[in-house]
């Protein structure tokens, strides 16, 4: 009876050894199957970052300087949208059309902070970016290549005080040039301090933007496809590739990823393959503790300066005695206060100011209601006779979904410039009329529709001999180009090439992408434009433009078939 019972036990000892065998090797295998597989990219330079913490998931050269392309246009926007107003209204000048990407400026606009940040941000405008160095980098005096400098400088500053090492910028927009670099790591770093300011997270997560009378388009084709997205910025040079920083917000964790020098193919790939590491990563449970952190000190932004954020005030203690004084202090900014005497005053709190206010504003209406007549009179005179004179220019609508009101200003050379200055100081004004564009164009363009074609006669008006003096002839190129477009956008694209290509052999030099309107046509616009460029012996334009509609439109089986037929003949 005892060997029996002794033979049991040692048999459910073994069991339970077994037993215990087995789950330490079950929690193993699951621990292994739990731990995240790095990921494999083909981009030379890439970080993965949680925003909330700075903890960085994954890392492939993140320190290593490199091109940045368009994404330094991060760093000049973050800085505009910290020290100035969306609402300051901006000048292009001759020096801001850089060229290569562009939101369609011409020199003479004027627009609005807001819509330059959109024109930078979404189709990445060099143009906007340059624009916004010029106008709030000026000093007065300054040339507009010397405000430039001084705005990129704040933009070096910013990066410095905020911890930034491996940043050196040589301009606002991001083109190549020798010892314009940053890294991986920078640019995570300045995305996790821009994504705290919301006018930024909403401009990148925009699709499209209509303002100051340009319809801009969103070139982040991650937007809308990759689920949580709030926004990136795209950039590629020869020196950069194809570039990409993007940020998305899942379960309350945020991730940015950014892949730097990638190829044509795989950077959309790699950006989502890091995204969905990094949200893998952070639900998979508690990270280590020895994980590398990227970490921002804390920059106040002020228009031209920057300083250290001030620390939080003590909070005053129950039994602090405030002494009783007859001074009082303004603070004006981090450095400058101003102390005054209260001379009016007593020591019991009160003050001389409201009654002495209130009394000043009584007197005011007072006069006022009894000198209304001089005051409307006088009023009326200065109205009459000192009211500024305001320009107006009428050309062709540059996009079907913009306003019939909108007038968009026409650009001409030298001489014609100087004949609209002297026109503005010229009593007598002939009015122009806008083009009868309607909503019944916008449903035709939008819709497919053939809509008539009404107004193609004004471009090959001649303007009369007993025209008043202040009409300006318009040159016969670029009439030639803005007929090319009207046709192109109304659908009718063997005659917008012939059209092109008449402008072009009137002009050898003629810009096409000038012409008002020619970034509101449809991709067969663009490429209708293309075959003029190769038929006038200009290949690498009609190279640059094609390369320009792959990017901009994206890569599909319709595009592909109407490049081809192109391709060929310019290559």
């Amino acid at each position: 009876m005892v060997g029996a019972a002794f033979r049991v036990v040692t048999v459910s000892c073994r069991v339970a050894f077994v037993l215990i065998l087995a789950a330490v090797a079950f929690s193993s295998t699951a621990a292994a199957a739990g731990a995240q597989t790095q990921p494999t990219v083909t981009a030379q330079y890439a970080i993965v970052v949680d925003a909330d913490t700075g903890q960085v998931l994954y890392d492939k050269s993140m320190n290593t300087p490199t091109a940045p392309a368009s994404l330094t246009k991060i760093f000049t926007a973050i800085y505009a949208l910290e020290s100035s107003s969306l609402d300051r209204t901006l000048t292009v000048s001759p020096i801001d059309l850089v060229g290569e990407s562009t939101m369609g400026l011409a020199a003479g606009d004027t627009i609005s902070l807001k819509t330059a940040l959109n024109g930078m941000l979404l189709p990445s405008g060099n143009d906007a970016a340059m624009t916004v160095a010029s106008n709030l980098g000026a000093e007065p005096g300054d040339s507009p290549e010397a405000a430039v400098a001084r705005y990129v400088g704040w933009l070096n500053d910013m990066a410095a005080r905020l911890g930034l090492q491996q940043t050196h910028l040589v301009n606002p927009h991001g083109l190549d040039q020798p010892g314009h670099a940053t890294s991986a790591h920078d640019l995570a770093a300045i995305t996790m301090f821009a994504l705290k300011n919301a006018e930024f997270r909403k401009i990148i997560g925009t699709q499209e933007y209509n303002g100051d009378g340009f319809q801009l388009t969103q070139a982040n084709e991650l937007l809308g496809s990759y689920t949580g997205l709030i926004g990136g910025k795209t950039g590629i040079t020869d020196n950069a590739g194809y570039s990409l920083v993007e940020a998305a917000e899942r379960g309350g964790h945020t991730i940015i990823a950014v892949v730097l020098d990638s190829s044509e193919s795989a950077w959309y790939q790699d950006a989502t393959t890091l995204l969905d590491y990094g949200f893998a990563t952070v639900n998979a449970g508690p990270l280590p503790s020895n994980l590398p952190v990227v970490e921002l000190q804390p920059v106040v932004i002020r228009q031209g300066t920057l300083g250290v954020a001030p620390p939080p005030k003590p909070a005053p203690t129950p039994d602090a005695q405030v002494a009783p004084t007859t001074l009082s202090v303004h603070q004006v900014n981090d450095n400058v206060a101003v102390v005054r005497h209260n001379l009016l005053g007593s020591g019991n709190g009160f003050s001389w100011k409201w009654p002495l206010t209130s009394l000043i504003s009584m007197i005011a209406v007072l006069a006022l209601a009894v000198n209304y007549p001089i005051v409307i009179g006088a009023g009326s005179l200065v109205w009459k006779h000192g009211k500024p004179s305001r320009r107006v220019i009428a050309s062709p609508v540059s996009l079907a979904k913009r306003s019939s009101r909108r007038l968009a200003h026409r650009r001409t050379s030298n001489h014609q410039r100087d004949a609209r200055r002297r026109r503005q100081t010229s009593p007598p004004r002939v009015p122009v009329e806008p083009l009868d564009t309607d909503y019944h164009d916008v449903f035709a363009y939008t819709s497919g529709y053939a809509a008539p074609d009404r107004d193609r006669s004004i471009f090959a008006e001649p303007i009369p001999a007993s025209a008043p003096a202040n009409v300006v002839p318009l040159n016969a190129a670029e009439t030639t180009a803005l007929h090319a477009v009207r046709l192109a956008m109304h659908g009718d694209y063997p005659a917008a090439t012939r059209e092109f290509e008449r402008a072009l052999q009137t002009d050898p030099a003629l810009d096409l992408s000038r012409a008002s309107g020619f970034w509101g046509m449809q991709p067969a616009g663009f490429v209708a434009a293309a075959r003029a460029y190769a038929r006038t012996d200009r290949t690498a334009d009609a190279k640059s433009l094609l390369t320009v509609i792959k990017l901009s439109c994206g890569s599909h089986k319709e595009l592909e078939s109407v490049l081809m037929q192109v391709v060929a003949p310019v290559s």
